[in-house]
């Protein structure tokens, strides 16, 4: 299979499994360590399925908090920079409950092939952090939410 193909599918078993809110899913997608960059330059790092499934159970939380029912992600373009290597350039469009549009922002990620299969193994979600801060909420500095 050729490695767009590959990254396009991993894309949208990403977005499907985020959909599902099937975490172990999107864990098994991802190379550990994850690295986000957020920002343009503040790095976190996820080093294992547990750390990215609570990482993501936070983020369901923020986008409860803030009406978003569900998330779209559209490859805008893959560009293969290695024969065993490709970026995914995404635009995300977070909607509500009645299907109109809260946020957006593009996301991109460096995807690799490995021996376990093709891996998201780094995100650049500066974007994102900009959106959901303009919600009232910087989604990467928030370590929990409160329902209170």
């Amino acid at each position: 299979m050729e490695l767009e193909t590959e990254v396009l599918k991993i894309i949208a078993d990403y977005e499907a499994a985020i959909f599902s809110k099937d975490n172990a899913v999107i864990a098994n997608l991802m190379s550990f360590p994850f690295e986000v960059i957020v920002k343009g330059r503040k790095k976190h790092y996820y080093q294992n399925q547990a750390q990215m499934m609570a990482r993501l159970e936070t983020f369901r939380a923020i986008h409860k908090k803030l009406g978003i029912a569900a998330i779209s992600r559209e490859v805008v373009k893959v560009h293969q920079t290695h024969a065993d290597e490709a970026l995914a350039f995404t635009l995300d469009t977070a909607r509500n409950a009645e299907g109109e549009v809260v946020t957006s922002w593009r996301t991109s990620f460096y995807v690799k092939r490995t021996p376990q299969g093709v891996k998201l193994v780094k995100a650049d979600s500066t974007d994102q952090n900009r959106a959901m801060t303009e919600l009232g909420f910087p989604l990467y500095e928030a370590k929990s939410v409160s329902f209170s």
